[in-house]
């Protein structure tokens, strides 16, 4: 029986907006709304720094909680900066937190409840996520297909996800990712001007209907707003960079009225002074990289000398933001030796961009204290240095008293300057721009701004000359408005992507196997003479070492590196992005070898075999952090912070008792240790002193960390000032735990390798209550052993509900969506092969052949214990249980006779573990067994030698024939509808039940 729908009008929006912010809406954020909901999204909100184009979000939410029937349930906000993507998440953060925690605000909890009636698979409203770097089974943002979402993200992540080949994610969950981006979406593509190639390719995406008529696409369309401070010309816009026709239409503006402008706040942060003097730097002709590196040391002493004379003049807020993240060190390295920051007298803070989400979050919370946008004035008189790459001149929410920066072309400064006095309230604000003497001759070429950088410096001193003074203005409301042919040399050339053929889509669905070769997402990510050299995601670990270079050794090594990562897999939150050229060249010894993680394996890998997007693991001793940031030269041992990444990222709560993994501060004396005998009470007495070491950490913490939250040691260290107390909440929760009645804290051990002693792991889990299974996923073999044992038949049963839920909420037809929970049905009926029992009984068929049939192993054994128990069991190495699904499908006419579309609920069957796109793995059975299995009083009944050459062929034109019926990315779509169902199952088995919720 449904519930009474909270009642919602547009009257609501400001009050929401209100108890959301603190404050009230802008008059345009109002008229916007109104835009939305009377004409749809305009094609672009061409709005000046300061304004809170972000703001954006609130009313894509609102208008999703007011008429959700035409509202996309993912909001997307993508800009091509690192930095500021965690400033977009944490905005995003503040608002799930507002609809969370509702009870004092009656429009935010009305929005809410009305936002809860559209998800299925949880109560919570709204979810923010950081779509980040991506790393195998560590799929958390995609839960739920109809979750409302906010999402930030860079061009690179989200536009590689939706283009089937999303860097670091595993093969089988690609089209998952570009599924659920390409359908029920709607991308705010922020500072456009910095990403026209990928504007481009959204264009072509979003007009894919049209432009190929026989790709019908299922779902909700994807929508684009483009958002720019300093947009381009219509003509120049990059969607007329596609060369087509249709795509000359002058783009829909959304743009400051009259009335916006005098609005009292906006007024003022319009019509703040922001002069700036120009410094020519003496730097020389280089040609050698000797001389770039004088050049870039000269560049560095002019930067520091200025921000160190604004400190001296009184300035608390200092922002510093070069070109080359070589400079930006090199002034953090002379900024952090000046005698006033030796005497605590001020703080030095790097940004790059390349740094871990968890030490971000903390360098994040200092930038917002000692230099954040807030109307509230700053008691404290010590100075602080922001020390910053491009990545924080796009929208950062950060307001400078002083701002020292290199020239960059017209619009990347306009950028930067949006930094500077950004809410109109420092009165003797002021800013120096550098420009490099060799960067000024006749030609001189940036590798970034091209020519638009000397013609930016030539610009800016005829403004000079014609003020007659010694300052250019920056106001926002006084620069001069220029010809858009004036414009464009002071800006470099748009990033132009190639053409997008119906071919190119073709071969990036095909995922498993990708096709070889396979076309670059890159050129359509960043244009046609971008760099193709991506990123590698590194995680470093102070309980790995490198592979041995003798193989004996190196087998032995391997064993316990798997057992390591099975315990604590690698997450995002604590990966760093790293250019794959830099770490390979820069960091990566000659000879050396790193380990590589994948979907379902770890492997030792040179430099040879790595690969852009892919995750490895390295030893923490190496060192490769400095200030927090990516320095392939630092020596200094990296934190390793994995248990805190995997309760920020999974919710669970594990700990190593390592020396090498535990912070210095609780490492003190005998860490307690597992005994050296299987006496049962010898056993327990030493779990009792490991829960007495967690007790006595607690009382007696260990040295307190510094009050700059740093590491000793000139090279800084990677430890973030969040760590000591994320580490004490740590510690208070597994106690918690140990003493609940309903968790129970499990104690294993690992094997030695360091000193040939071995340490406890612990880690939680519940033994009473709603079943909830570790780790949940649906890579390949892991995803079977759940460590929840569940029959086959409740299995199928929940994933059946699961999927025809999320179908239902997708707006999906009901032919559709009986198909989808058909699939559901019948996805795991190859299991009741006795051979894959035996498998998930641990390899003993005895055991498999008198019980009740799996499909979910109660175990969670290592990689090692899997392999054996595969060849105990008789189940072949390659063999695939959804492809013995298909074949059972195939043989029982009663179940195909269900189906509206058989061509789709075959496929899905057969691609629920990212196989069959095109080809399924070619491994016919070496000894074929019939396999039968009665569901819902119909037999069905196959042989394994069903599954041969034309078998696989007919699965890859079968896969090419529904992308033509569905589309791409609305076949993708179908394929994440059932295959997250099956994740929801497996994670909390024994729901849906009925219309009870979990």
């Amino acid at each position: 029986m449904g519930c009474a729908v909270a009642e919602l009008t547009r009257a609501d929006f400001a009050p929401f907006v209100e108890e959301v912010n603190g404050f009230s809406p802008f008059p345009w954020q109002t008229r916007l709304l109104e835009e939305v909901l009377g004409h749809g999204w305009p094609d672009l909100l061409d709005l000046p720094t300061g304004v809170g184009k972000t703001s954006a979000l609130l009313v894509a939410l609102f208008a999703l909680a007011l008429k959700p029937e035409q509202s996309p349930r993912r909001m997307v906000l993508v800009v091509d900066r690192r930095i500021i993507v965690d400033q977009v998440n944490k905005f995003e953060t503040k608002i799930v937190a507002a609809l969370d925690s509702s009870e004092d605000a009656p429009v935010c909890r009305r929005v809410a409840e009305r936002l809860q009636g559209l998800c299925s698979a949880t109560k919570r409203p709204l979810r923010s996520v950081l779509l980040r770097g991506g790393i195998p089974r560590d799929d958390t943002w995609i839960s739920s297909p109809n979750q409302p979402m906010l999402i930030a993200s860079t061009v690179d992540q989200v536009g590689s996800r939706l283009l089937f080949r999303g860097y670091g994610v595993s093969d089988s969950m690609r089209p998952v990712h570009a599924g659920l981006l390409g359908r029920d979406t709607i991308f705010f593509l922020d500072e456009v001007q910095l990403a026209t190639a990928f504007e481009q390719t959204l264009v072509s995406l979003r007009d894919a209907g049209q432009r190929w008529p026989e790709h019908h696409g299922i779902g909700r369309p994807l929508t684009l707003v483009r958002m720019s401070a300093t947009p381009r010309d219509a003509e120049a816009s990059s969607e007329c960079g596609q060369q087509d026709e249709r795509a000359k239409r002058s783009l829909r503006r959304f743009e400051l009225k009259a009335a916006d402008r005098n609005d009292p706040v906006l007024s003022e942060r319009l019509d703040a002074s922001r002069p700036a003097t120009l410094e020519l730097v003496a730097t020389k002709t280089a040609r050698t990289e000797g001389a770039r590196d004088g050049n870039r040391k000269k560049i560095a002493e002019a930067a520091s000398r200025r921000a160190l004379e604004a400190a001296e003049a009184g300035a608390t807020r200092i922002g510093v933001i070069l070109n080359r993240v070589d400079t930006a060190r090199r002034t953090a390295k002379l900024l952090t030796d000046a005698k006033q920051v030796e005497a605590k007298q001020g703080e030095v803070l790097l940004l790059t961009g390349r740094m871990r989400q968890l030490d971000r979050v903390g360098l994040q919370k200092r930038l917002m204290a000692v230099a954040g946008s807030s109307p509230e004035p700053r008691s404290s008189d010590t100075p602080s240095f922001v020390v910053a790459t491009s990545t924080i001149e796009a929208g950062a929410d950060v307001d400078f008293e002083v701002l020292v920066t290199e020239v960059a072309s017209l619009d990347a400064l306009r950028q930067r300057f949006g930094r500077l006095n950004r809410l109109g309230r420092t009165e003797d604000a002021r800013a120096w721009i550098l420009g490099a003497r060799d960067q000024m001759g006749k030609d001189a070429e940036d590798p970034i701004y091209g020519t638009a950088l000397k013609a930016t410096w030539a610009y800016l001193n005829e403004l000079l000359a014609a003020r007659s003074g010694d300052t250019v203005e920056f106001c926002l409301s006084a620069f001069p408005n220029l010809e858009p042919k004036d414009w464009l040399r002071l800006v470099p050339e748009p990033k132009v992507a190639p053409l997008l053929f119906p071919n190119y889509l073709d071969m990036w669905s095909e995922t498993r196997p990708q096709p070889h070769p396979s076309p670059d997402p890159t050129l359509w990510l960043h244009g046609k003479d971008a760099d193709p050299d991506r990123d590698v995601s590194v995680v470093f670990r102070g309980d790995v070492i490198s592979p041995p270079v003798e193989k004996e050794e190196r087998e032995r090594v391997s064993e316990q590196m798997h057992h390591v990562l099975e315990f604590l897999p690698p997450v995002v939150a604590e990966a760093v992005e790293v250019p794959h050229r830099e770490f390979v060249g820069q960091w990566l010894c000659e000879g050396e070898r790193v380990w590589r993680w994948t979907a379902d394996d770890l492997e030792p890998v040179g430099a040879a075999q790595i690969r852009p997007g892919d995750t490895l693991v390295v030893p923490a001793q190496r060192g490769g952090l400095r200030l927090d940031n990516w320095d392939p030269k630092a020596e200094q041992p990296v934190t390793d912070i994995a248990e805190l990444a995997t309760r920020e990222a999974r919710g669970l709560l594990k700990l190593r008792l390592d020396p090498a993994t535990l912070p210095a501060a609780l490492v003190r004396g005998d860490l307690p240790r597992p005994p050296n005998t299987d006496d049962p009470e010898e056993y327990e007495a030493s779990q009792e002193l490991c829960v007495e070491w967690l007790r006595a950490s607690l009382r007696d913490p260990g040295p307190a960390p510094r009050d700059d939250g740093g590491s000793d040691g000139e090279d800084g260290g990677s430890a973030s000032p969040v760590l000591p107390d994320e580490w004490r909440s740590h510690l208070e929760e597994l106690l918690k735990a140990q003493d609940a009645k309903h968790t129970k804290l499990d104690f294993s051990e690992s094997y030695g390798y360091a000193d040939g002693k071995p340490v406890w792991w612990l880690s939680v889990r519940q033994v009473k209550g709603t079943l909830k299974a570790l780790d949940a996923t649906t890579e390949d073999e892991v995803s079977a052993f759940s460590g929840v044992e569940v029959e086959l038949v409740d299995h199928l049963n929940q994933v059946e509900a699961w999927v025809g839920r999320f179908a239902q909420h997708a707006g999906l037809s009901p032919a559709l969506t009986g198909d989808l929970a058909l699939a559901g049905k019948l996805h795991d009926i190859g299991k009741a092969d006795l051979r894959f029992q035996a498998y998930l009984h641990g390899g003993d068929p005895i055991r498999a052949a008198g019980g009740t049939l799996l499909g979910k192993s109660g175990r969670r054994p290592s990689a090692r214990d899997r392999k054996q128990a595969r060849k105990r069991s008789g189940w072949q190495s390659g063999m695939r249980h959804e492809l013995v699904s298909l074949a059972l499908l195939e043989a029982t006419p009663q179940l195909a006779a269900q189906a509206h579309d058989l061509d789709l609920v075959r496929h899905l069957v057969a691609s629920h573990h990212g196989w069959c796109r095109p080809w399924p793995p070619a491994k016919e059975d070496a000894a074929p067994r019939r396999v039968t299995l009665e569901l819902d009083g119909v037999l069905a009944e196959a042989s394994t030698a069903a599954l041969d050459g034309q078998f696989f062929a007919d699965c890859a034109a079968r896969f090419r024939r529904l992308c033509r019926r569905y589309g791409w990315h609305g076949l993708a779509y179908l394929e994440a509808l059932l295959r997250l169902a099956d994740h929801r199952a497996s994670a909390q088995p024994g729901y849906p039940k009925d219309s009870e919720e979990p």
